[in-house]
């Protein structure tokens, strides 16, 4: 019965702001380096990873810090 069970427990489904990672969106504000983005239709606190990221600017979700994203500047978009 052990490897049923240890199964059902183990769980791979990201949730929260990991389920964001690899999306695009937009910050809402100068972020140097922390500030709000705009995903998927929320607003998402963020922190620019090597460099500040002005307002407007295109940003892709790179990682997440608990309720963080850890973004960078979108590379032709903007």
């Amino acid at each position: 019965m052990y490897p049923f069970v240890r199964t059902a427990y183990e769980n791979d489904n990201k949730t929260g702001a990991e389920q964001l990672v690899g999306q695009i969106g937009v910050a809402r504000e100068n972020l140097a380096p922390k500030g709000y983005i705009k995903v998927q239709g929320e607003l998402w606190r963020a922190l620019a990873k090597d460099r500040p990221v002005a307002q407007d600017t295109a940003v892709r979700i790179v990682a997440a810090d608990g309720m963080t994203l850890i973004v960078e500047p979108e590379e032709g978009k903007g």
